[in-house]
């Protein structure tokens, strides 16, 4: 009867040893599969909540595409463009809503995307010459026409006396072609120019100024 009680003492031991070890296989798989859990949520970290810096709300139009230098940060870790993510620009060279879209590659998923504005440039209108000065006696003997020399205007082109030259008698043609009375009455005369601007640049005016001695 000792004996088969010793049997069965041993038998126990054994047995708990073998749930020992089962309880052991068990918190190794349940540590494997937290681990393998850490490392599925490090793979998946998405971009779409990292902080993005390096690009304004607004760009001035230049008529090439327009690429801010993006950079990204999740988590205060700054990442690095290509191992980390890809940058794609769209609708960046006209006037209007330009986007940055910014995807996860490598060790993050996910998109985000960064909106800016492109905006009308100051139009670049530039006379030839601004400013011509004429003496009654030497110059005005007769009549004078000539054309103001207008470069660079974006859009439709108008010009548009001051009243002083108006009541001089001074006209100017939808083309710019100026005519002075002769004897002229003395006097400093300005002609507006002004460029109307298109889709990429905003009006823009530049003055001409006729001195007659």
């Amino acid at each position: 009867e000792e004996t088969t009680t010793k049997q069965e003492e041993t038998t126990t031991k054994q047995e708990e040893t073998t749930t020992k070890q089962e309880e052991t296989t068990t918190k190794q798989e349940e540590t494997t599969t937290k681990q393998e859990e850490t490392t599925t949520e490090k793979e998946t970290a998405s971009i779409e909540n990292a902080k993005v810096k390096g690009v304004k709300t607004k760009y001035t139009y230049t008529g090439k595409k327009i690429q801010p230098t993006v950079k990204v940060t999740l988590d205060g870790v700054k990442l690095a463009e290509g191992t980390d993510y890809t940058v794609k620009y769209s609708n960046n060279k006209k006037v209007g809503t330009a986007a940055i879209v910014i995807t996860g590659t490598g060790s993050y998923g996910g998109q985000k995307t960064i909106s800016f504005e492109i905006v009308k440039a100051t139009n670049p209108i530039k006379l030839g010459k601004s400013k011509l000065t004429l003496k009654v006696k030497k110059d005005l003997s007769k009549k004078k026409t000539f054309a103001i020399a207008v470069k660079k205007a974006q859009g439709n082109v108008t010009y548009k006396l001051n009243k002083n030259a108006k009541k001089a008698k001074i006209t100017v043609t939808e083309k710019g072609v100026i005519t002075i009375p002769k004897n002229c009455n003395k006097g400093t005369y300005k002609i507006t120019v002004t460029a109307k601007g298109n889709k990429c640049y905003k009006s823009g005016k530049a003055i001409f100024t006729l001195v007659v001695k």
